[in-house]
């Protein structure tokens, strides 16, 4: 959502570094979606393979803790991006 919106974003009066920041950060959502994707097909597999060889719980709770931390930053991210660049959702 923040990606479309970042996208679709008219800037008043164009500036080729307000341009390249935005193109920057879409860019930071669509690399913080891939890694998001990726952790959750890796935290699928722990669990598929914990319950079929047994491996430790504590090893697999301690990574999906590290996950749930990483996701707090896009959103803070996502506020901080909304905030400077003024949008609004599209409804």
């Amino acid at each position: 959502m923040i990606n479309q919106n970042l996208l679709a974003h008219n800037i008043p009066l164009p500036d080729e570094y307000e341009q390249s920041k935005i193109y920057g950060t879409a860019t930071l959502f669509l690399t913080y979606a891939m890694i998001s994707f990726i952790l959750f097909t890796i935290i699928v597999l722990l669990e598929a393979i914990g319950e079929k060889h047994n491996i430790l719980k504590n090893a697999r709770y301690i990574f999906e803790s590290l996950v749930f931390i990483f996701f707090l930053l896009p959103i803070v991210t996502a506020i901080r991006t909304q905030r400077y660049f003024n949008l609004r959702a599209v409804i």
